[in-house]
């Protein structure tokens, strides 16, 4: 068969879609193929710890290839051209412009009250009396099935009307802190890679405690339904951003 005369196309519309090189398709297949972890990046569980070191190890091969700071921090990715079109022009403004932005006095309004509303704190409601099953599982260490989540223990200690505690491994790390009962987070600075947790719970029935860990330095706001039955304990856990959900997860009590 004769070779077409036809020339090749000459595509010049890279801002809009880049045909993927060689070594960048490569390096994503052997990521895919060795089952790439589809975690959040921001989240603190398993998956996205996975997901946030490639992250961040491509981050510091963009910063060397561009001679910027090794450490990757003078890096952003953005989630393709229509991010960085609607972010490009106020950056650029802020950057370059020697005139402050033209006065708004609605939204300065707007901007204080809700200052000032951050300000108060929240109100809290009278906690509801615990079941009876508060007493059977406090204190007591509940430990997990292999899951994805990562999840090894976790136990509450119930000795307060408004206020429980709780402990949690997950990973290598261990979480702890007081559980708000009374509509009020109470925060911890035993968190993910030591970081701030604000957590919260409620009993949703006899058997059932609903607790709520907010993994405050990211997006990550972790809902557990905890059903005992015994000694034994089942978790629907879910993302309440969405980067997760469903995970069902049983256990027993140790001690």
């Amino acid at each position: 068969m004769a070779k077409s005369s036809a020339p090749l196309p000459v595509y010049l519309d890279y801002n809009a879609t880049t045909p993927i090189c060689a070594e960048a398709c490569d390096a994503m297949v052997a990521y895919l193929q060795k089952g790439f972890p589809h975690g959040n990046p921001s989240s603190g569980h398993a998956y996205g710890v996975q997901a946030k070191a490639l992250v961040d190890d491509a981050r510091r091969k963009v910063s060397v290839a561009l001679n910027a700071n090794p450490d990757g921090s003078e890096v952003v990715f953005t989630s393709g051209g229509a991010d960085t079109d609607q972010v490009a022009p106020y950056l650029l403004h802020a950057l370059k412009s020697d005139v402050p932005l033209a006065a708004n006095a609605a939204a300065s309004r707007r901007l204080a009250q809700l200052l000032r509303d951050s300000r108060l704190p929240p109100k809290p409601v009278a906690a509801r009396t615990p079941p009876a099953m508060a007493k059977l599982i406090s204190g007591r260490r509940f430990a997990f099935d292999a899951n994805a989540l990562d999840l090894h223990t976790l136990s509450l200690t119930f000795d307060r009307n408004n206020a429980a505690r709780v402990a949690i491994k997950v990973g290598n790390e261990e979480w702890s802190g007081q559980v708000g009962l009374d509509g009020v987070y109470r925060i911890s600075p035993n968190g993910h890679r030591r970081q701030p947790l604000a957590i919260s719970g409620k009993w949703q029935g006899e058997d059932t405690f609903l607790l709520d860990v907010n993994l405050v330095s990211n997006i990550t706001r972790i809902l557990a339904s905890i059903r005992f039955t015994g000694d034994r304990a089942k978790l629907d856990v879910q993302d309440a951003t969405g980067s997760f959900g469903g995970v069902k997860i049983a256990g027993a009590a140790r001690d």
